[in-house]
């Protein structure tokens, strides 16, 4: 009897001690992702910030289904790995991305909110041109 209630005792120890990795222990996966902290814009407080990136300018939409409009200026790096990494940023906050095919452009969907992205790189220096609601 004393070695059917052990038998039981440390299977259940083992289920619980085994199942803590991905259910919320300190090392899973899901705890690094939820604890690392994302920075917003102060413009757009909904939409994660680009690493280093510097207000330009700002035109904040007056009428409703008109979206506000914001330039940056951002560290030099091509538009591609800059929209790659933006993209990567924008899906760990939980907003669906669209590129269709375009190494630049990026149309982000988030609750009732969307925006566009655009990264441009003509002047020689490389810009951020997001409009969003």
């Amino acid at each position: 009897m004393k070695k059917l209630l052990y038998f039981f005792l440390s299977i259940c120890i083992f289920t619980m001690t085994s199942c803590t990795g991905e259910y919320g222990g300190e090392n899973s996966d899901k705890n690094k992702n939820n604890n690392a902290e994302i920075s917003y814009f102060a413009e757009f407080s909904f939409l994660p910030k680009y690493p280093g990136a510097q207000k330009i300018s700002f035109t904040e939409s007056t009428e409703e289904g008109i979206l506000s409009k914001a330039e940056y200026s951002l560290p030099p790096s091509d538009t591609k790995s800059s929209t790659d990494k933006y993209a990567s940023i924008l899906e760990k906050d939980g907003w669906e991305t669209d590129r269709d095919e375009h190494p630049n452009f990026i149309v982000a969907r988030k609750s009732d909110h969307l925006a566009s992205i655009l990264f441009d790189d003509t002047e020689g220096e490389l810009k951020l041109i997001i409009s969003a609601k």
